[in-house]
């Protein structure tokens, strides 16, 4: 099969629509079409980009405090990337006049809300862009109705994302997990990037193989769309643009009757070499 690649340097910031983690760039001057004996592959050679997505961010900031079943005001953390020390002040400044105070154990590395009052009062996590997992807290509520402790299921997850996942509009065979439990569906996934380096450093991916290959179904390429999300498969926010470089490889088909062809002339000269050596 004849092969033939084209290497393409893309930079987030020269996307034509959409922000730094969901944008959509154009193939318009690359002119990538295949005919009808062809296949087109795309995969990520590398990525460089810079470990500075917000630990507190607009998905998951927010939670209300109601007193006495009346319903409070949304509180909202402001985005940033915050050490646990700075998390815990400023959920104590959200709650001062509630009269709630969180608190974090450094060995069991989860956090404790302590209600210091008599009547109910109830912390609502039931509200879009939860904070809940953040804190370590599995449950929509949580309900106080004298002075009480209530200490998170989980440990506080205040780290950066453990990897990225760079998806795109192509959508391959792949599987990827959803949000039901033992089900998969459909990836659109072309490559997973760790983060394996401290806030505010670069983070350099290199692809080993083409194992995320993705063939292209369009005849025609004319834009793709690119989402980052987290290992969780939720939107992320990257704070500064990144770069990297795909391979666009063209396969020329074989056709199956060519193969056969081929096969039998295989056969074909077999055979004669088989009665060649019996005559002798």
């Amino acid at each position: 099969m004849a092969t033939s690649k084209k290497l393409c340097y893309l930079n987030s910031k020269h996307r034509v629509s959409g922000s730094i983690n969901d944008f959509i760039i154009s193939f318009a001057d690359l002119q990538i079409s295949k005919e009808k004996d062809e296949d087109i592959f795309v995969y990520v050679v590398d990525v460089i980009l810079t470990n500075s997505f917000y630990n507190i961010n607009s998905s998951n900031n927010r939670f209300k405090v109601e007193h006495n079943n009346t319903d409070g005001p949304m509180k909202t953390l402001d985005e940033g990337n915050y050490t646990m020390n700075q998390l815990i002040s400023a959920l104590n400044v959200k709650m001062s006049n509630d009269n709630i105070v969180a608190s974090y154990n450094s060995i069991s590395g989860k956090i404790t809300l302590t209600h210091g009052h008599a009547g109910t009062t109830v912390i609502s996590f039931d509200v879009s862009n939860s904070i809940n997992e953040i804190l370590g807290f599995t449950t929509d509520t949580i309900t106080f109705t004298s002075p009480s402790s209530v200490t998170g299921t989980n440990i506080a997850s205040i780290g950066t994302p453990l990897c990225v996942y760079l998806n795109t509009s192509i959508t391959n065979q792949n599987l990827q997990s959803n949000h039901q439990v033992g089900n998969l569906e459909v990836s659109s996934l072309l490559c997973k990037i760790p983060i394996l380096v401290p806030n505010f450093s670069n983070v350099y991916f290199y692809s080993v193989n083409d194992s995320y290959r993705q063939s292209i179904p369009d005849e025609n390429l004319d834009q793709m769309h690119f989402r980052l999300t987290d290992q969780d498969f939720k939107p992320v926010e990257l704070n500064k643009d990144f770069v990297m470089t795909l391979c666009f490889e063209t396969v020329k088909k074989t056709s199956v009757h060519h193969k056969q062809l081929e096969s039998i002339d295989e056969l074909v000269k077999i055979n004669k070499l088989h009665f060649l050596s019996l005559e002798k």
